[in-house]
């Protein structure tokens, strides 16, 4: 079993639950005046469900392409394995 460390260390756990959710995730950049742009990074699935770390809500970062190939809706039940963010702070 994994455990989280302190400090600046991602550490790979194994998770399974349902989607409760899923979000767009993109970043919106502006240069100089109003001259905004946005980037479309992928997708958040809010996951109820458990984990290494036990039984609890957590998201998901996917790219678009693993959306387009699993076609993920809300009320799914995966399973995988993921990173843990490697700063805390963002």
């Amino acid at each position: 079993m994994n455990k989280r460390v302190c400090g600046n260390v991602s550490v790979k756990l194994n998770w399974k639950g349902e989607i409760a959710a899923i979000q767009p995730r993109t970043r919106v950049w502006r240069y100089l005046m109003d001259n905004r742009t946005h980037y479309h990074l992928g997708y958040n699935l809010f996951i109820a469900g458990d984990s290494n770390e036990g039984k609890k809500q957590f998201s998901v970062a996917i790219s678009e392409k693993q959306q387009l190939k699993g076609l993920f809706r809300i009320g799914d039940v995966l399973e995988g394995t993921a990173w843990t963010k490697q700063y805390e702070e963002r």
